[in-house]
């Protein structure tokens, strides 16, 4: 486990002990870095997992994943390895809700510009960027436009930030809410789009309707220390699509 793949498993962990209060955890799967996610629980929260999960180590308290109890068991994933990410999130999103599911390992992990040669998630970026923004706004929310950087920020807004958008808007699916709709001093539209294509005409067209203090560029293209590189994302963004297969 690196510095910053251990300095997220103790945010990330900080998070659901202390802020959300959760209590009881199994790991999955028992692997060099299920055993070091237990040493962070056992140690540094001094909190017991009930169980260890693992469908090829045999044990005392391991027990295969479709054997554990589902109710009040909140699942650690601690799995990196590429050959088996999407098996590992698959066969677990498959038996356990969303909201019982904790990804310890995120694998659209990406380096930024200005982050030396530590790791940083798109996930968290998208987290900090929301949280800097609706500090300030008391408001509604709109996400624009929804495709699947929009899917992504859905679910990031709901399940992590635990805030229900008030828009989905997308002016070429009937069913969804035009800008026109929704263009007020009280909506804050996040701008949900990195693809190359049309990344200039999509900034263009929702600038006719938002005042730009309104407008949050979640993928905007700049190559400061602070922004995501598109280039990289075009890249990542494959990982997305793998991962809202599973949410």
């Amino acid at each position: 486990m690196t510095v910053n793949e251990y300095d997220y498993v103790i945010k990330k962990l900080k998070e659901v002990i202390i802020l959300q209060s959760r209590k009881h955890f199994a790991i999955y799967p028992y692997g060099l870095l299920g055993r070091e996610v237990k040493k962070i629980l056992n140690n540094e929260f001094g909190v017991q997992e009930e169980c260890i999960v693992d469908n090829y180590v045999v044990g005392d308290n391991i027990v295969r994943l479709c054997d554990l109890p589902k109710n009040d068991i909140n699942i650690l994933i601690c799995n990196a390895k590429e050959d088996s990410y999407q098996e590992i999130r698959k066969n677990v999103f498959e038996i356990f809700e969303s909201n019982k599911i904790i990804d310890l390992f995120p694998q659209y992990t990406i380096k930024l510009f200005g982050m030396g040669s530590g790791m940083y998630s798109i996930h968290q970026q998208v987290i900090d960027t929301i949280k800097k923004v609706i500090a300030d706004h008391r408001t509604e929310i709109a996400i624009y436009p929804y495709g699947r950087c929009g899917k992504f920020v859905k679910n990031i807004l709901n399940n992590d930030l635990k805030i229900q958008e008030s828009y989905i808007v997308d002016d070429k699916k009937f069913y969804l809410e035009d800008l026109r709709n929704v263009c007020s001093e009280n909506v804050l539209i996040l701008l949900c789009s990195n693809y190359l294509g049309n990344y200039d005409c999509i900034r263009k067209n929702i600038a006719k309707y938002f005042d730009e203090k309104n407008i949050v560029d979640i993928f905007q293209k700049k190559t400061s220390g602070e922004t995501v590189r598109l280039d990289i994302i075009d890249e990542t963004i494959k990982k997305i699509d793998q991962y809202l297969e599973f949410v």
